[in-house]
């Protein structure tokens, strides 16, 4: 159970509320919770049992649980239960007109603003018309910057060091150097795609990301063709 008196959770209980009240001045019906538990409480509260709900990809609603609640207590409509990507993409249509659709969001700043950039659209699209209402939820690690550990191309999720520490429990062992393994471990657990952005490397800012094609010669002598990703922003490669 994290410390509410350490400095970093003083700075969120001070400031959060705060934020929650630029969001309102721009028509939001924004709440600070200080905890996942009433997150979970608080964004429950908005949608009603016999809701049709959806939900655009994000570590925040799977973070403080709503995901699997919604899928217990309401009708979903859920993409990942397609078997094509016809049928993936019909959902995700589907989803648009559903009563209530949860997602995150990229960067909510201190002045009441949402900053979304989507692949696919699904998210900016349900945010803006469809869904009788649409709930957002935004977690501390909005931000933050940190080295990608490991990519999951099959489930569309990353690790980055740094983001999403979760506790985990594994069993307590012996290393074959004799040292204590297990017990309470923080690790970095994955989050989706949708919810990062590559760093430019100049401007040290979030950047979308373009590709060029350069010729080159090999060892051998013969010509390839290499596919380089740069920094729309400032052009450096990535």
């Amino acid at each position: 159970m994290n410390d509410r008196n350490d400095v970093r959770h003083r700075a969120y209980d001070k400031k959060g509320p705060i934020v929650a009240r630029n969001f309102n001045k721009r028509g939001f019906e924004a709440t600070y919770c200080p905890t996942v538990e009433k997150a979970l409480e608080q964004a429950v509260s908005y949608i009603p049992p016999d809701h049709v709900v959806s939900w655009g990809g994000s570590v925040s609603i799977d973070e403080i649980g709503l995901r699997p609640y919604v899928a217990e207590h309401n009708h979903v409509i859920n993409r990942d239960t397609a078997t094509t990507p016809e049928e993936r993409l019909e959902l995700m249509r589907r989803a648009l007109l559903c009563d209530t659709f949860i997602m995150g969001t990229n960067a909510a700043t201190e002045d009441g603003q949402l900053f979304n950039v989507d692949g696919n659209g699904n998210r900016v699209a349900a945010l803006a018309y469809g869904p009788k209402q649409v709930i957002v939820i935004a977690g501390k690690d909005k931000g933050k910057t940190g080295r990608v550990l490991k990519v999951m191309p099959d489930v569309d999720r990353v690790v980055v060091e740094g983001v999403q520490r979760v506790t985990k429990h594994t069993r307590i062992g012996q290393s074959a150097q004799g040292a204590r393994t297990g017990g309470i471990e923080t690790v970095e657990a994955p989050i989706h795609i949708s919810n990062v952005m590559p760093v430019d490397p100049q401007t040290k800012k979030r950047t979308r990301v373009g590709f060029r094609v350069e010729e080159g010669v090999r060892p051998n002598g013969r010509k390839r063709t290499v596919r380089v990703r740069y920094a729309k922003a400032s052009g450096k490669d990535l």
